[in-house]
């Protein structure tokens, strides 16, 4: 189970193999790659079953990232990775929510669901993230709806699935996101795939629904 990473030379149409090796540090951490993220400085950022590497593109080398404010081993296998603004790492786990990294004071930080907190995350399973045009992240998982992350309060607000209303989430596990040239957020969940536009004031937007099958992922 899993097969490391491949880099397309373009100028040879070759590919170069990186994999795990126990006896080496600067190899992959863990060949079963769930996702990846650019940065804006060009280094590579891979999600794996055991936590967080980063490539350097210039000499070929791997460092792994410890977590040291992980609460369960679910809290290494990163599902999704994405940089906001500020050039900081949100990273999507199996189990253990939301973690930011901050690459400059090499700190982590969770966010997590609470059941007695409705502005927590919706669910600790994390599937997908997007950071959008005006640069605010929204998460998507397993029965947690789709979450909007409100910066100042380091809160999030929460779409939920309401039976009976057609401009609610189609179903509540958000498995893709992607954000079309208008602005217009597509949701892909178990049941269909929603289409979102961005209110021109607030309190205004519409939802609709594309109808099944389960939307895994969405490229346009």
């Amino acid at each position: 189970m899993g097969g490391g990473l491949d880099l397309l030379d373009k100028t040879t149409d070759h590919f170069f193999h990186y994999q795990h090796d126990s006896t080496n540090n600067k190899t992959l951490g863990d060949d079963r790659i769930l996702c990846m993220e650019e940065d804006k400085g060009g280094q590579l950022w891979i999600g794996t079953a055991s936590g967080l590497d980063r490539l350097n593109p210039g000499n070929g080398y791997f460092t792994h990232l410890d977590n040291p404010a992980i609460t369960n081993r679910s809290g290494n296998t990163i599902n999704a990775i994405r940089q906001d603004r500020q050039g900081n790492l949100w990273l999507g786990t199996e189990d253990d929510g939301l973690y930011l990294y901050d690459p400059q004071q090499k700190t982590f930080t969770r966010f997590s669901h609470s059941d007695k907190d409705p502005s927590s995350l919706g669910n600790n399973m994390i599937k997908c993230m997007l950071v959008d045009q005006k640069g605010r992240l929204w998460a998507g998982g397993i029965n947690g709806g789709l979450n909007l992350f409100n910066a100042p309060k380091s809160s999030f607000f929460r779409y939920e699935y309401e039976p009976g209303n057609n401009a609610s989430l189609s179903q509540r596990t958000v498995s893709a996101l992607f954000e079309d040239r208008q602005g217009n957020l597509w949701v892909g969940t178990h049941r269909a795939a929603s289409i979102s536009t961005p209110p021109a004031r607030k309190n205004s937007g519409s939802t609709g629904r594309i109808p099944p099958p389960t939307a895994l992922a969405i490229m346009m």
